[in-house]
Parts: C-alpha cells; structure tokens; sequence
C-alpha cells in the first residue's frame, strides 16, 4: 500500500503563487508607485508607473482613474485636455 505524501495532521506547505497572483502584486507595486510620485508631483513618473500596472491588468478600474487623474493634474486640470 502506498504511503501518502503528507502524514495526516501535519501542517501544509505554503504553495507558490501562481502567474496571476504575481502579475496582480507587481501592477499593485506599479500602482503604489505611481501613487507615491504623483503626492511628490512627478506626474511623468507616475504616469509611467500607472501605464505599466495597466499594461498588466487593463480592466483595473482603479489603475484607469488613477491615471487619468495624473494626467489631468499634468495637464492643469484643464478638462479640455
């Protein structure tokens, strides 16, 4: 009879995360930087770190105003832009 892999009450091993789990922390660090850079005003970088959490997962609805934000606030808030 085979022995199981795990002996019964022994704790689990964490698993490793999987492709969408990671993309989902890197678009979130993407996202935190840019939030940070647009505090210090530097819209061009935040700009770019938006961009790149988009690029990761496109339909985040808060990644897209957050953008759009930063790029208003580059612009003058000129809604016209």
């Amino acid at each position: 009879r085979p022995r199981p892999a795990v002996p019964p009450g022994a704790p689990m091993a964490e698993t490793a995360p999987t492709s969408d789990e990671k993309a989902r922390q890197r678009a979130d660090a993407f996202f935190q930087y840019g939030h940070e850079a647009v505090q210090k005003e530097n819209y061009g970088y935040a700009l770019d770190m938006y961009a790149n959490a988009l690029k990761l997962i496109p339909r985040e609805l808060r990644y897209r105003q957050a953008y759009r934000g930063a790029m208003r606030r580059k612009l003058g808030n000129d809604p016209a832009k």
